[in-house]
C-alpha cells in the first residue's frame, strides 16, 4: 500500500492508496476529512476542486458553504467556509438524529 500527498498552504497530510485504477466510490459511513476554507476563499477553491471533475458524495446541508468530494483514490474529503467553533454551535443548536457532542 502506498500513500499520496495532499497538501495546502505550507501543510501536507499523507492519505494511504488501497486500490488502484478503479473509479473512486464513497465508503457507507460519514468519516472524512473536513479542511476550514477562509469564507473569501471558498468560492474560488470550491471552483478549482470542481474543475478536476471530482465526484461529490453528498450535498451541503450543515451551516456555511461546504463542499464534499472525492479525491481520486475515493478519500471522502470536504472544504467548509467556517471552522469547529462555528460548525459545533450550528450543532449545538439543531443537532441531527444520532449525534453525541462531548464537552
Amino acid at each position: 500500500m502506498g500513500a499520496r500527498r495532499l497538501s495546502s498552504g505550507g501543510r501536507g497530510l499523507d492519505l494511504p492508496v488501497a486500490r488502484r485504477g478503479n473509479a473512486p466510490t464513497p465508503q457507507p459511513e460519514y468519516t472524512h476529512l473536513a479542511f476550514s476554507v477562509d469564507r473569501a476563499a471558498f468560492d474560488d477553491c470550491a471552483e478549482a476542486i470542481r474543475s478536476c471533475n471530482v465526484v461529490l458524495w453528498k450535498e451541503n446541508r450543515s451551516e456555511g458553504d461546504s463542499l464534499y468530494f472525492l479525491d481520486p483514490d475515493g478519500h471522502k474529503l470536504e472544504i467548509h467556509a467556517g471552522d469547529l467553533r462555528s460548525r459545533l454551535a450550528a450543532l449545538r443548536q439543531q443537532p441531527y438524529e444520532g449525534l453525541e457532542l462531548y464537552d
